[in-house]
């Protein structure tokens, strides 16, 4: 999958393929656990909620849902369950979700030495309530609101720590996690604690929300698949997927790295795409860098470090270029918008 020819742009050739190859799967049950990938936060967020519902309908239990707040800040009056969905898919930095089981990824650097940093994916365990008295309040809650399976029960505030499975960790990290992390809710080989902390990546105005540094994972960015080889993933590259403010397009380097998260084409599915969508792909080429950084590997794809310095220097001068040519072009509109004005 990724033996890609980078002077290459995306030609309507290569995405009917592409579409036609990777969107039959969509009944695949091997696909039914996959990872999906998207460029969106609003649209990971809506996946992610979707999954977890159904997620806990299979597993028989409700889904734990929790607002989070600023630092410093004492939480108010407990919103509504529908006040919180739209706000989970609106603004999801602002929302915890739990359900047990589900899967998980860090997004903040809890213990480095011991490989629970951002970006490691792991399953949730269990919610951890400090003080005796809101742990059976709490439990009063969820034990009132008689939920069926995959409904949701909002907490009236955030559990003190999240308990997370990680899913590959060496005898030597099991016994340090044992040891360092849980020691204060209790054993557990294989779980991290997951404290309440100061985000270092969302702000609230000017102060900086303090939430749980771990997320659903049943969708995620395309960002986040960086550097990653999955064994099955789902990628969504519709035409809203790619959009911003303004009607920003989509990225060579983004559709490249969702497309080569996979040793095998076997292994990708993509989501059926419109004719819309498939134009918003049509005529993205790689940036002037990316064919720069092409050059530091040989025909055999391996890397090639007396390369480097010479890609770095092709990058600034190609830089430069593009640089110059932009300004000269706006310096032609100038010229004749003053032209006409006179």
């Amino acid at each position: 999958m990724r033996q890609a020819t980078l002077g290459c742009g995306v030609t309507r050739q290569l995405v009917d393929d592409m579409t036609r190859m990777y969107s039959r799967r969509t009944s695949d049950a091997r696909f039914a656990d996959a990872i999906i990938g998207c460029s969106g936060n609003k649209e990971r967020a809506a996946i992610n909620l979707v999954k977890a519902k159904r997620y806990a309908k299979e597993l028989g239990c409700p889904v734990y849902m929790w607002q989070y707040h600023v630092d410093g800040a004492e939480p108010g009056e407990s919103a509504g369950k529908e006040y919180i969905e739209r706000l989970a898919l609106l603004n999801p930095a602002q929302v915890g979700i739990f359900v047990p089981g589900a899967p998980t990824v860090l997004t903040e650097n809890i213990a480095v030495q011991l490989a629970a940093c951002n970006s490691t994916r792991g399953r949730f365990a269990a919610m951890v309530f400090d003080d005796e008295d809101i742990s059976a309040f709490v439990t009063r809650i969820i034990r009132d609101a008689d939920a069926e399976p995959g409904e949701i029960v909002l907490l009236p505030l955030p559990p003190s720590a999240l308990l997370v499975h990680l899913d590959q960790l060496t005898a030597k990290q099991r016994g340090k996690l044992t040891a360092d992390l849980v020691t204060e809710y209790g054993p557990c080989e294989t779980c991290v604690t997951v404290p309440l902390m100061r985000s270092q990546s969302v702000i609230i105005g000017k102060t900086r929300l303090r939430r749980h540094g771990v997320e659903l994972a049943f969708a995620c960015t395309i960002h986040k698949l960086q550097s990653l080889t999955m064994d099955k993933l789902v990628i969504s590259l519709k035409r809203p997927t790619w959009t911003k403010t303004g009607g920003a397009r989509a990225k060579w380097e983004s559709v490249y790295v969702a497309l080569t998260r996979v040793r095998l084409g076997c292994n990708l599915h993509i989501v059926p795409m419109s004719e819309a969508d498939k134009d918003a792909l049509v005529g993205l080429v790689p940036r002037a860098a990316t064919m720069a950084i092409a050059h530091v590997y040989d025909d055999d794809g391996k890397f090639v470090a007396s390369k480097v310095q010479e890609a770095y220097t092709k990058a600034q001068k190609v830089a430069a270029a593009a640089k110059k040519a932009h300004e000269h072009s706006l310096a032609k509109q100038r010229k004749r918008v003053t032209t006409l004005a006179m």
